[in-house]
């Protein structure tokens, strides 16, 4: 009996169907890491927020203070003014992330473009000396330090998100340099060269899209490592009137006996937020295929 025309159209469009169910269900992690992130920016910027954001502003003690310990109404209690905590956490983890991903982004952005200038075989030469110099960098695992310190002098918070993307963009360039040296050896590179595609067409159609592909493994490995660090930052005093948790905590430091919370709320919520990003970086970095990461994550 012959194929109905509606067979014949369900056959035609059974496999491109499951081929690309297939491919969202290889992509599985990267998809729920997106839907994570999307939740996670919804919670952390919608909602009201206080008129006045400076730390030292939000944590004043005077005669009208009116915090509160936590409760049904206020789950992590108040700030001296009357403020939610949870509120005021919530805010200043999104500060933080807006930064780490600018950061994470800006730096994976020049390690993909240092790695394909490698990859057009410029390093010879005039590229050499500074490959060197990049290789010496491997003795100093602590990088983070440079950012600490021009931060610290500087007394200028933009001076750290630059100092940050140079050193993300120079040691994840190693790795990108790595993949694409992977990639010149394969077999499928060597098939192409061998029916005659240019260096520029291989570069197009096979490199460029495996670097970005374990570029997001890379950011979703590096956002969580900034804002820790900025957390840090925070808590020396080096970030100014930019709200983030280590800002809180230092300017709660007074209050421990008095009003513990404002010490422990932020510092939970932190905790949370770099536990449960760090593990979705490392699974997404896994499903890119960003195994060789930098030394300093």
């Amino acid at each position: 009996m012959p194929d109905s025309p509606t067979n014949k159209r369900r056959s035609r469009l059974s496999p491109p169907l499951v081929a690309a169910f297939a491919r969202l269900w290889r992509e599985r992690w990267i998809l729920a890491l997106a839907l994570i992130y999307w939740i996670t920016i919804g919670w952390l910027f919608l909602g009201e927020r206080p008129v006045d954001l400076r730390p030292e502003r939000l944590l004043a003690v005077d005669d009208s203070a009116q915090w509160l310990p936590p409760g049904s109404v206020h789950w992590l209690g108040t700030t001296p003014g009357g403020e939610d905590l949870l509120m005021v956490s919530r805010l200043a983890i999104a500060s933080s992330m807006a930064r780490a991903v600018l950061v994470a982004f800006g730096g994976v952005g020049l390690a993909v473009v240092i790695a394909l200038i490698g990859s057009l075989d410029l390093w010879q030469g005039r590229w050499r000396f500074f490959k060197e110099i990049g290789e010496s960098f491997d003795c100093l695992p602590a990088m983070w330090v440079f950012v600490v310190i021009g931060a610290g002098l500087s007394g200028r918070w933009d001076w750290f998100l630059g100092l940050a993307m140079l050193i993300i963009g120079w040691q994840a360039s190693r790795s990108m340099r790595l993949w694409t040296d992977q990639l010149r050896q394969s077999r499928h590179h060597l098939v192409g060269h061998g029916l005659g595609l240019s260096t520029r067409q291989l570069l197009i159609r096979r490199i460029i899209p495996v670097l970005l592909r374990r570029s997001v493994g890379l950011i979703a490995l590096l956002i969580p490592v900034v804002v820790m660090l900025e957390m840090s930052l925070g808590f020396l005093g080096l970030t100014g009137d930019w709200l983030n948790i280590g800002t809180l905590v230092a300017e709660a430091q007074p209050y421990l006996l008095e009003a513990p919370w404002l010490i422990i709320g932020p510092g939970l919520i932190a905790g949370g937020f770099i536990t449960i990003f760090s593990i979705l970086g490392f699974a997404v970095a896994r499903a890119t295929g960003a195994r060789e990461i930098p030394i300093f994550l």
